[in-house]
This record gives structure tokens, C-alpha cells and sequence, in this order.
């Protein structure tokens, strides 16, 4: 069997597939445009997502590296730490000096004489002493015994204020019920006096 192709059906079947090829190109050319820029697409949330692990990793480990640490004291410590305010006899005559107030600042001053706090020896003996850490500067803590029984707490030291303060068993609240509370019951030298106490409870990461 022969086969004969004439010169004028080749060049027209040839520009058929050629019209096809550009045809197909152009098209190879839109899904090539459109895969491309599904992959910048990708690469882009996938560096935001890197960018933005490693940042919350150097926030979380290196900014807050204080605050976590502090926290984590304060968390897995037995014993309650609250901030505090303590009006005693001796607060409220520096105030009424301060205010000039003379009529006060005598009748508080003869009541403070009266109250016997001059007289009674609060820090205990010579011997005594306790042994401080020191948290990176910021926070200074140690152990120590209330009463006469000698009922352990660990305390935060703060130079801005002379008091010391330790939460009760009275305390019935949620931050009281996994700390170690005091129980006056059990100490012989536990005295009442009437000390009006006013308590500020903050929490902040902001040191």
C-alpha cells in the first residue's frame, strides 16, 4: 500500500500543531505563573511561622527568663507570699508629725508609751541570723521560725519596710490553702493587740 502526502496538506497539518504547541505553551506558561506563586505563597508563611517561633522562643526564654524563674519559686513554695500594709502606734505618730498636728501627735505618743512596745525585745537574740539567697539581684529570701514552737516560713526581705508579716490559719482563701499558715494556738508568746493590718494583693510581670 502506498502513501502519498501532498506539499500543501503537510504545511497545513503543520500549522495546526504549531497553533496547538502555542496554544499549550501558553497554558503551561498560566499554570507555571500559578504554581510559582503558590510556592512564594508557602515560603512566605513558612518564614513567618519560623520568624515568629523564634521570637516567642527568645521571649519566653530570655526576656522573661526573671519572671519565669520567680514564678516558679513562687509556685512551688509552701509558704504564702502577699504584699502588705501595717498601720502600727509608731506609723500613725510619724504621720501626725508630718501633718503637725500637735494635739494628735501627743495623745498618739502617750498611747504608744502605754502600749509597752518600747520595752519588749521583737528581734529576738544575738545569735540569731538568717541566711539569705539572693534571686539575680532582685529578690532576697529566707527561712526563719515564728513562735515559740519554732513554726518555719520563708520570707521575702524587703528594706522598704520594717515589718513582718505571715499568713494565718484563719485564711480561707484559695492562694492560703496549699501554703504553710501560722497558728498562733500553738505559740505561748502569741499576744493580740488590736494592729489595724491592711492588705494590697498584686500580681504583674512587670519588675
Amino acid at each position: 500500500m502506498d502513501i502519498t502526502v501532498r506539499e500543501h496538506d503537510f504545511k497545513h497539518g503543520f500549522i495546526k500543531s504549531n497553533s496547538t504547541f502555542d496554544g499549550l505553551n501558553i497554558d503551561n506558561s498560566k499554570n507555571k505563573k500559578k504554581i510559582q506563586k503558590g510556592f512564594q505563597i508557602l515560603y512566605v508563611l513558612l518564614f513567618c511561622s519560623v520568624m515568629c517561633g523564634l521570637f516567642y522562643y527568645v521571649y519566653e526564654n530570655v526576656w522573661l527568663q526573671r519572671d519565669n524563674e520567680m514564678n516558679e519559686i513562687l509556685k512551688n513554695s509552701e509558704h504564702l507570699t502577699i504584699g502588705f500594709k501595717v498601720e502600727n502606734a509608731h506609723d500613725r505618730i510619724l504621720k501626725t508629725i508630718k501633718t503637725h498636728k500637735l494635739k494628735n501627735y501627743i495623745k498618739e505618743s502617750v498611747n504608744f508609751l502605754n502600749s509597752g512596745l518600747t520595752k519588749t525585745n521583737y528581734l529576738g537574740s544575738s545569735n540569731d541570723n538568717i541566711e539569705l539567697v539572693d534571686f539575680q539581684n532582685i529578690m532576697f529570701y529566707g527561712d526563719a521560725e515564728v513562735g515559740d514552737n519554732q513554726q518555719p516560713f520563708t520570707f521575702i526581705l524587703d528594706t522598704g519596710s520594717a515589718n513582718l508579716w505571715v499568713p494565718s490559719v484563719k485564711c480561707t482563701t484559695a492562694g492560703c490553702l496549699t501554703k504553710h499558715l501560722y497558728d498562733s494556738s500553738k505559740s505561748r508568746t502569741y499576744e493580740k493587740d488590736g494592729t489595724k493590718v491592711e492588705m494590697n494583693y498584686v500580681f504583674s510581670n512587670c519588675w
